[in-house]
């Protein structure tokens, strides 16, 4: 600690630190006329040099983002649309149904021959609207009512 604190007495006058700095300068001249007495001072301290601060590379950010947006906007115009979905059996408004002999509705694909659009979801004891039948639906959740395709 005595050595840390010598160092930082020296380094720390200006007057000391150049007769410091000419003894480390190597030069034959400077270091037999003005080197400091040998002790703790003469001890080697590294110094470090700050450059400037880190900068966030801004530019290259928005390169990035720039062939991401490009890469995306490319692959939209140049891939063709998916297929539309299969029927997954659950009934929503809009799904097209094929009525069963026991008179359960049941999902089909709307391409296909089918007998009416569900319109809407109702439980076991509500009425539907006019213009619409209810069906049970296949899995027991409860009643659709259905626009047969037949009835406009």
């Amino acid at each position: 600690m005595a050595q840390i604190n010598e160092a930082w007495r020296v380094l720390s006058d200006p007057g000391r630190r150049a007769v410091y700095d000419a003894g480390r300068d190597g030069s034959a001249a400077s270091a037999s006329t003005q080197r400091p007495a040998p002790g703790p001072a003469t001890m080697p301290v590294a110094s470090v040099q700050y450059e400037q601060p880190a900068r966030f590379p801004w530019r290259f950010m928005l390169v990035l983002a720039a062939l991401g947006i490009g890469f995306v906007l490319v692959n939209a115009a140049f891939t063709k649309p998916g297929q539309p979905a299969k029927p997954d059996n659950l009934l929503e408004a809009g799904s097209c149904v094929s009525i069963a002999d026991n008179g359960d509705a049941i999902e089909v694909e709307c391409l296909a021959p089918n007998d009416g659009v569900v319109e809407t979801l109702i439980t076991f004891d509500s009425v539907c609207g006019q213009g619409t039948e209810s069906h049970r639906d296949r899995q027991g959740m409860g009643q659709v009512c259905v626009r047969l395709a037949n009835s406009g």
